[in-house]
């Protein structure tokens, strides 16, 4: 659903744009306006993409969170800037930046910019999201007083906007039901690619590969192989439903986009003559999706008996996969001198707390997939977190405490107030702490 929501809303901001220079006289036919919206996009993404790999690349090189936190933010208005100038559309050349940002963050960026980074665009998010809304509040009279009776009434507004409501619901349920239905045919065609893929990799592998480009083709092949046939089995698990349709088609809601896109229209009577009644009626689309759609979508999950992904199977399917992340970082150990450069012999307690660290992972993850049927005595891991987050909560008063009596820097307290956080942030589980 953010993925759809990404790309739904920066389409139809460049379709808005195409309209409103076909409204103005711009665009001589309507295949100017698709011309003009094909080339709106290409040019958006292009920019979007050189964007985000050069913004990637400068950042994967700096060590400073704060500079690194300064070029995030900057990022949507270097990203904006540029195809607004060239007619293309800012907001898509955003999300492509976006897209191509969120992509490499694991492989590019370190730990630390990726924790500072999700932290502060939430915060963002938040803000601007609700203050959209705070803006169209604060204006709702001099919109409503901005209405010209004689034209279009506030009442025939209202009522085209629960018209407007009625028919994007519609659309999204005439466009949900053929999109399940192509859905039901993926899986026999993923077969049929599979076993295609599958013929073509045995015939490698029972033949000599000669040269480069054959053991290149055998290594392409092998991965889409892996990859197919995991998303077939995703597929096959996870299959939506006419219940999960219907749920699915009801959470089309339209919100801060479809209130931005309405401020964003002319001023100029003569270009957009209904200006104060267009924002009324996609305020009025915004409010009731958001107030009936979004007020009744829990209800309509309950009454359809739709069931979120069951919790159990997700955590041994994280554990299972904390597994084979361990198993791939005892390699390390084998030859653990070679891994980190070093000539000597390393002390054998040091590489005992290294594979200790890599299990202890796993293994949490494992205790609560099987909580409900331990005690927990039986859970050693939970014990150890509860008990080594006690003595940090001691260590913290103990800082404060030195803090008080300014036996030490300042620059060491916080250096050490850093590392407690950081501990305790990684022993408090998901989802709002642990219980002791």
């Amino acid at each position: 659903m953010e993925g759809e929501g990404l790309l739904n809303d920066a389409t139809a901001l460049v379709l808005l744009r195409s309209a409103l220079a076909a409204a103005a006289g711009t665009l001589a036919t309507p295949w100017n306006a698709i011309g003009d919206f094909l080339l709106s996009v290409a040019v958006a993404v292009a920019i979007g993409l050189i964007v985000g790999i050069v913004t990637v690349f400068i950042r994967s090189r700096l060590s400073d969170s704060v500079l690194d936190t300064a070029i995030s933010l900057a990022v949507p208005f270097v990203a904006f800037m540029p195809a607004e100038a060239l007619g293309a559309s800012g907001v898509l050349s955003v999300v492509v930046a976006g897209l191509y940002t969120g992509h490499s963050r694991s492989r590019a960026l370190s730990a630390q910019a990726r924790i500072t980074e999700r932290t502060n665009w939430r915060t963002i998010q938040f803000l601007l999201e609700n203050g959209v809304f705070l803006l169209i509040g604060i204006e709702i009279r001099t919109l409503i007083n901005d209405i010209d009776p004689q034209v279009l009434g506030l009442g025939e507004s209202i009522g085209i906007g629960l018209i407007a409501t009625l028919a994007v619901v519609v659309i999204r349920y005439l466009w949900v039901g053929p999109l399940l239905l192509g859905m039901a045919g993926v899986a026999r065609r993923a077969e049929r690619r599979m076993l295609r893929e599958y013929l073509v990799i045995h015939h490698y592998r029972n033949h000599p590969v000669t040269n480069v480009l054959q053991r290149r083709r055998k290594a392409q092949l092998e991965r889409r192989f892996e990859r197919d046939r995991a998303d077939l089995e995703h597929h096959r698990q996870q299959q939506v439903g006419w219940r999960g349709g219907v749920v699915l088609g009801w959470t089309g809601m339209r919100g801060v986009v479809t209130l931005a896109a309405a401020q964003s229209l002319p001023m100029d009577p003569d270009v957009i003559p209904y200006r104060p009644q267009l924002v009324l009626i996609a305020f009025t689309v915004a409010v009731v999706s958001l107030v009936l759609q979004g007020g009744t979508l829990p209800l309509l999950i309950r009454v359809l008996k739709v069931r979120d992904d069951d919790t159990t199977a997700h955590q041994e399917d994280l554990a299972r996969l904390l597994d084979d992340l361990s198993q791939a970082g005892m390699g390390v150990l084998d030859d653990p001198e070679t891994a980190i450069g070093v000539e000597s012999p390393i002390d054998p307690d040091v590489i005992e707390r290294a594979r200790q660290s890599s299990y202890i992972r796993a293994e949490a993850v494992w205790e609560r997939a099987r909580s409900q049927n331990l005690a927990t005595s039986d859970q050693p891991h939970l014990l150890y977190r509860a008990l080594r987050l006690a003595m940090v909560e001691v260590e913290r008063e103990k800082l404060l405490e030195e803090r008080r009596k300014g036996a030490y820097s300042t620059r060491a307290l916080d250096d050490a107030q850093a590392l407690l956080d950081l501990e305790e942030s990684r022993l408090r589980l998901r989802g709002g702490g642990m219980q002791r």
